[in-house]
């Protein structure tokens, strides 16, 4: 999930607040089915109120997050990483 640079720094103080506000609303309704977003659902949240990310990598976020999954991808390792391992796993 690659981050959409160009949305940081463009999300007026009236864009975040009306996605604060749609937050809470959905954390309004999903508590009438016994539901409480923990941490990471916050936080996450907050990166796209912020800008952070698209609607678009939010949902795919919260999916992962529903599945018990880290919603940012791991880090990448470089090919001498990659191939000493398979080296040493001979």
């Amino acid at each position: 999930m690659q981050t959409n640079k160009a949305l940081i720094m463009r999300i007026s103080p009236e864009e975040q607040a009306r996605r604060r506000k749609s937050w809470e609303r959905a954390k309004g309704n999903v508590s009438l089915s016994g539901f409480v977003p923990n941490k990471h659902a916050e936080q996450w949240a907050e990166r796209f109120i912020l800008g952070y990310q698209t609607l678009e990598e939010t949902i795919e976020g919260f999916q992962k997050l529903a599945e018990g999954k880290s919603p940012l991808k791991p880090k990448t390792q470089d090919k001498d990483t990659k191939s000493s391992q398979l080296n040493n796993s001979k």
